[in-house]
C-alpha cells in the first residue's frame, strides 16, 4: 500500500523508525515540509510499535522510537527499568517482580518472534513485533511493562 504524506524533518525521522514502512520517495519539497511516497509492508497493520534489538546474542524489547542499534538500552524514567527475561532485556515499571513461570513465557513468545522474522539470538538485527504478540506479554505482565 503507497500513501501521499507532508510532514516535516523530524515526521521523516520518525517515520524511517517505523517497522511498518519498506520504502520512502521524497517527491518534492514544499516550504519547510517535504511530499513523500511512502510504500508500506505488507500486513503493515499487524505491526506493533515495539522491536526486538539484537545484538552480541542478546535481545532488547523496547518501542522502534527509543532508537534501535547495538541492543542498546536507553535511559528510561526513574518510575522503569530494564529488567533480564534470559537471553532478552524488557522494559518493567520499577520494583516490578517477574516470576520464574513469567520469564519462561516471555522468553518463548521473543524467540518465537526471532524465529518466525527469520532470525535468531545469534543474529544481529532488529525484529518487528506484531500486535499479537505484544498482547501476549502484555497479558503475562498486565500493568508491570513500562511503555
Amino acid at each position: 500500500m503507497k500513501k501521499k504524506l507532508v510532514v516535516s524533518p523530524e515526521e521523516i525521522n520518525d517515520l524511517l523508525q517505523d517497522n511498518r514502512i519498506l520504502e520512502i520517495y521524497v517527491n518534492k519539497k514544499i516550504g519547510d515540509k517535504y511530499e513523500l511516497i511512502v510504500t508500506y509492508k505488507p500486513d503493515a497493520d499487524k505491526f506493533s510499535e515495539w522491536s526486538i534489538d539484537v545484538w552480541n546474542c542478546h535481545g532488547v524489547l523496547k518501542k522502534t522510537k527509543w532508537g534501535l542499534g547495538y541492543g542498546s538500552t536507553p535511559e528510561l524514567p526513574e518510575s522503569a527499568e530494564w529488567k533480564d527475561i534470559g537471553y532478552f532485556s524488557i522494559p518493567v515499571v520499577k520494583g516490578s517482580d517477574v516470576s520464574e513461570m513469567e520469564v519462561e513465557k516471555i522468553e518463548k513468545i521473543l524467540f518465537d518472534v526471532l524465529h518466525d522474522r527469520g532470525g535468531a539470538i545469534n543474529m544481529s538485527g532488529f525484529y518487528p513485533v506484531f500486535k499479537e504478540e505484544m498482547e501476549k506479554i502484555q497479558k503475562i505482565l498486565k500493568d508491570r511493562l513500562y511503555s
